[in-house]
């Protein structure tokens, strides 16, 4: 039979030889918290201004996109500029004879 607290006497041995590693861990200084806040800003600012190009490119790729349309008058294929469409109509006949 094995002795029901030798887990915790492992427990308790590791805990001890783990504590002097966490005291080493000290409160950052002044300094170090100021360049974290500058890279944190720098990064933030890359972000920022990759977003900005997206929503560039984004508004470039719609301004030169073509729209489509359809109604009662048929199908309309027009160019981003409106100088070019393209319309697609039909009309139906049935005849019939007895």
């Amino acid at each position: 039979m094995t002795d029901p607290f030798a887990r915790w006497r492992v427990a308790t041995v590791a805990a001890a030889a783990l504590l002097p590693l966490s005291a080493a861990q000290s409160e950052p200084t002044i300094a170090e918290l100021l360049e974290r806040i500058e890279r944190q800003e720098q990064k933030i600012a890359v972000l920022e201004r990759k977003l900005e190009i997206k929503e560039e490119a984004d508004q470039a790729a719609a301004s030169s996109a073509a729209t489509v349309r359809a109604d009662a008058r048929g199908f309309a294929l027009r160019s981003a500029d409106g100088k070019n469409q393209l319309r697609l109509r039909g009309v139906l006949h049935f005849d019939a004879a007895t």
